[in-house]
């Protein structure tokens, strides 16, 4: 058994939640997981319920099938980021589904057989990473052959492509600059006063 994107897939359908959200203590959560990496391999089409109702009745295979589950689980586990972002940022994001990358990975253009069942989940933050980049130079390019397009009709000398529209990326960096600033001065106007 693997997980792979097909897995979480079926586990985010089911459960309605982001995979993000699993709790490897909770038993509804473990079984939903084995369920959906043993239906993402076998493809046996059977219901959660059914395969429940099989997993109680067969000891051995419950055994052998959820020390498969948490090996693998385990292995991806030890790929992700040990740093937590503060609670404040936690509580403004919502968790993505990663059922929805998959979409998007595939509508993007990469074999749909690889991002469901070959791709490695550790890989996708580089591959977010990378979407957003050319996400960023696309939209760069087309501000540039816009702003070269209306130029001639505009005749300034301080024109640029930033002027004519600010990409959201530049605004979160000039917040960024303004409030390093704004932090210096305060700190540099208590120093005068002391």
């Amino acid at each position: 058994m693997k997980l792979n994107l097909k897995a979480i897939s079926i586990y985010e359908g089911i459960k309605k939640v982001s995979f993000s959200e699993f709790d490897f203590n909770s038993e509804d959560d473990f079984f939903l997981l084995l369920y959906a990496m043993y239906e993402a391999k076998e493809n046996r089409k059977e219901s959660f319920e059914a395969f429940k109702g099989i997993m109680q009745t067969n000891a051995n295979l419950l055994k052998e099938l959820s020390a498969e589950c948490t090996k693998v689980y385990l292995y991806n586990k030890q790929f992700e980021e040990q740093e937590k972002e503060p609670e404040d940022k936690q509580k403004q994001t919502e968790k993505p589904l990663l059922s929805k990358l998959a979409n998007t990975l595939i509508a993007l253009g990469l074999d749909a057989y690889f991002v469901l069942y070959d791709l490695e989940l550790w890989q996708l933050p580089l591959l977010a990473e990378s979407l957003e980049e050319k996400k960023r130079e696309q939209w760069e390019r087309e501000r540039l052959w816009t702003f070269i397009g209306i130029l001639p009709y505009v005749g300034k000398d301080d024109f640029t492509p930033q002027k004519l529209f600010s990409l959201p990326w530049e605004t979160k960096e000039k917040e960024r600059e303004l409030e390093e600033t704004f932090h210096l001065i305060q700190s540099l106007a208590k120093i005068k006063k002391e």
